[in-house]
């Protein structure tokens, strides 16, 4: 799944992801495709 994808998805949410083949670009991790393992509400409980 694409970042902007997620952040569609899990609007205002923490979310724990898998990197999906991540590479590297001038000494930065770039992570084009992820995979949502879990996700929590922000905010107070």
């Amino acid at each position: 799944m694409k970042w902007q994808k997620v952040r569609n998805i899990y609007i205002n949410k923490w979310i724990l992801f898998e990197n999906i083949e991540p590479y590297l670009k001038d000494g930065k991790r770039i992570i084009e495709e992820l995979s949502v393992v879990n996700f929590q509400r922000c905010g107070k409980t």
